[in-house]
């Protein structure tokens, strides 16, 4: 399972002295690529899903939000634990991996949305260079 992920990004500006409202800028911003192994996407994406919710990032697919479970209650260390104990069923049923190699497989796959996850910029972290709109008019 191959996941590109781009987010919305809320930049404002604050305003002058004079207090004239600025406008909102929204950006969509490419954050990458993180790559799920498609044995365990079902269960890492719920996670995923989860890690976006806690940070208050919309996920779009297809121009509309979806909206997930843990968007109300982002308890995401509960999901992260389902995710691991539902990949590991799953790398039983499939077989072929020993307890230490799938104990390995999903722990690179959960710390991997935890990357992912953790280097995206907040809302309000991007500012854009007000170089140009702050400039003295002459």
């Amino acid at each position: 399972m191959l996941v590109q992920i781009a987010i919305l990004a809320l930049a404002g500006q604050s305003p002058d002295v004079d207090a004239t409202p600025r406008p909102v800028i929204e950006t969509r911003m490419p954050l990458g690529t993180i790559k799920i192994p498609d044995e365990i996407g079902f269960a890492v994406q719920p996670y995923l899903m989860c890690r976006f919710a806690s940070m208050g990032i919309p996920v779009l697919s297809k121009g509309k939000e979806i909206s997930s479970s843990s968007a109300t209650n982002p308890d995401c260390a509960a999901v992260r634990e389902k995710a691991a104990e539902d990949s590991e069923k799953e790398l039983r049923r499939l077989g072929g991996r020993t307890n230490e190699e799938r104990a390995a497989f999903i722990t690179k796959a959960l710390s991997d949305v935890d990357t992912f996850t953790n280097a995206i910029p907040t809302v309000g972290s991007v500012v854009p260079d007000q170089s140009e709109t702050n400039a003295p008019d002459n």
